[in-house]
């Protein structure tokens, strides 16, 4: 099996392995904006053999000198959302057998390392656990089938849903769609929608990754609620690429919550990207995968449900241990499920 590890910069290094990104997530561009917002490197790991080939997107992270103790170590992470594995090969233990081919190269280049969010509704893959290779199911995300008849998805919606809904018609509020001279509120609502669920500082992200945002080849939409007399009450940041839909970002403002606006948007959102041809929208799931407020909300919106999980992979076992060490010592019960265990 060939495997290499390289800077990822074009999508050419995905689809001439016969290989093509179904998701925002997954393209150069987005990995090279998330790699700047932590300060990282993008790279692809890819794997090639008789019996198909693998690519992940991931960003290179090196250790804290704290942590690492004069050792240049990395490690690697999925970009922010669902990038997961890219791969056609079909039987899961030569998946395997690609995934430690991959880990063995990673530990030659001093990644100890790999965390990967995996992709909720394009794969339901379930990896056999190792001492090197962990899945942890974390719980249920929410995504809308586009390939049904939108009336059939309109009457699947929540009773208290359909009710909501009839208010805001009657209220005469109304959707604007990719209308960016209410950018600035939006990002103004989502930092009030942070607040109001004591959101940690990595949800307050800067300006300029908000511009960022705005790339064409995220094929952003920007949908956003507003009373009749234009005051923007909420909005919602969609990427639109191949056949998914990810619903990124959203917020509402606290004056104007009791409105509801949101329900709205998910509603008209469902028509625009049924027009548009694509087969899903994910919506994701609760806080930290809990079907909490959030979630309940969102499944409002579809019975349909996708598993999300995440890869742990350990390259380099006497260096994880080593540099875990202390960490280990010192554990909670809570704490049990952070990955890499060293930078807790």
């Amino acid at each position: 099996m060939h495997i290499t590890i390289s800077p990822y910069n074009h999508i050419s290094q995905i689809t001439s392995l016969g290989l093509q990104p179904d998701d925002v997530y997954q393209i150069p561009s987005y990995c090279e904006m998330d790699a700047l917002s932590i300060h990282a490197q993008p790279i692809l790991i890819t794997a090639t053999g008789a019996h198909g080939a693998l690519a992940l997107p991931l960003l290179l992270r090196q250790i804290p000198d704290a942590i690492a103790k004069g050792e240049k170590l990395f490690d690697a992470i999925s970009p922010y959302g669902y990038a997961g594995i890219l791969t056609n090969i079909s039987d899961i233990g030569q998946l395997t057998e690609a995934l430690n081919a991959c880990r063995l190269e990673a530990s030659k280049k001093n990644i100890v390392s790999i965390f990967i969010r995996m992709h909720p509704i394009h794969q339901k893959l379930i990896i056999p656990p190792t001492t090197s290779l962990n899945q942890v199911i974390h719980g249920n995300t929410v995504y809308i089938n586009l390939e049904n008849p939108v009336e059939y998805i309109k009457v699947s919606y929540s009773t208290g849903l359909k009710r909501d809904l009839r208010k805001l018609m009657q209220l005469k509020i109304e959707t604007k769609f990719n209308a960016w001279e209410y950018y600035d509120e939006f990002i103004e609502a989502y930092k009030e929608t942070m607040a109001l669920h004591q959101a940690s500082n990595f949800y307050y992200f800067s300006r300029s990754y908000f511009e960022s945002l705005r790339q064409p080849e995220f094929n952003s939409i920007l949908i956003s609620s507003h009373t009749p007399d234009g005051t923007f009450i909420s909005g919602a940041l969609f990427f639109a690429h191949g056949n998914t839909v990810q619903y990124h970002l959203g917020g509402t403002k606290q004056s104007t919550r009791h409105l509801a606006g949101s329900k709205l948007i998910f509603d008209h959102a469902i028509d625009y990207f049924k027009l548009d041809n694509r087969k899903a929208i994910h919506l994701g799931g609760g806080v930290g995968s809990a079907e909490d407020s959030l979630f309940r909300f969102k499944a409002g919106f579809s019975n349909e449900r996708a598993t999300f999980s995440t890869l742990r992979i350990i390259c380099d076992e006497i260096k994880y241990q080593s540099l875990s060490a202390d960490k280990i010592s010192n554990m909670q019960n809570s704490a049990k499920d952070f990955f890499p265990l060293y930078r807790l």
